[in-house]
This record gives structure tokens, C-alpha cells and sequence, in this order.
């Protein structure tokens, strides 16, 4: 949310939050607008952490973090579907991986690390990962 959003009701519950907080008088007004609203939610951004405790970026904007910072970490929407079938499949190939370890550690050798080498056409067991010699036509 920044100057010039449109969302009435957002824009006036982040207005009434402001003031609430001590960062106004904003007039609740539901216009983000680039005087006021703009430099209170600055104020906010001054002197107030995220819900980790660091510092907000001061930049005007209500984004998620500043959100986060308003109103409390469970208010902040969230995305529970990947928003393509690709980034979905990566996702939960990425979530199989968790856990994954060389065998024995430090050797960038154990199962799947030897699929993985395999796959790309790198012959696990040559101490250099030289191509194999063999080709997909074999």
C-alpha cells in the first residue's frame, strides 16, 4: 500500500492504527495520500521494529513487513498455493531434499548426490567428475 492505493477500507484501518499509535493525526479518511498518511506511516517506520525486531525499511509503503508491524504477524495474508504448477513441482521437489546428506559428510558422494552427478552426465565415482564415457544412445 503506498500513495494513490485505492482500497478505502486498508487504507483506513492503517489510518486508524496510526493515529492509535501516536504517529497522527491522519485524517481517516481512506485516501493514501502522499502528505500525511505518507509521513505517518514513516514516523511508524521510525519507531517501530517488524515482528522479528529489526528495524522497518522507511520508505512510506505498507508492505508486508510494515503490515506485520501494524497489526500483528497472524494478519499478514499469506499465499498457500504455489501460483504455478512448475514453482509447485520445484517446491515440493526442494521439500523431498530436506534432510539430504552427503555419505559419509563432507564428501560429495552418498545416493543422491551420486543421482544427481549421474543425471548430468558426471561420473560419480572419478574423483575429477569426468563426463562418462558412455552416451544415452548406449
Amino acid at each position: 500500500m503506498k500513495p494513490g492505493t485505492t482500497d478505502t477500507e486498508a487504507v483506513l484501518l492503517v489510518q486508524r492504527r496510526l493515529n492509535g499509535l501516536g504517529c497522527g493525526p491522519v485524517v481517516e479518511s481512506g485516501i493514501f495520500d502522499k502528505g500525511v498518511t505518507f509521513r505517518a506511516v514513516k514516523l511508524f517506520q521510525s519507531r517501530f521494529p517488524d515482528v522479528t525486531g529489526a528495524p522497518l525499511e522507511i520508505d512510506g509503503e505498507v508492505g508486508s513487513l510494515t503490515w506485520g508491524a501494524l497489526f500483528g504477524a497472524g494478519t499478514v495474508p499469506s499465499q498457500l498455493d504455489a501460483p504455478s504448477d512448475l514453482i509447485a513441482a520445484a517446491l515440493d521437489f526442494a521439500a523431498s531434499q530436506i534432510g539430504v546428506r552427503e555419505v559419509p559428510l563432507g564428501s560429495n558422494r552418498g545416493p543422491q548426490v551420486d543421482k544427481y552427478l549421474s543425471a548430468t552426465g558426471l561420473d560419480p565415482i572419478a574423483s575429477s567428475y569426468q563426463r562418462n564415457a558412455r552416451t544415452k544412445d548406449e
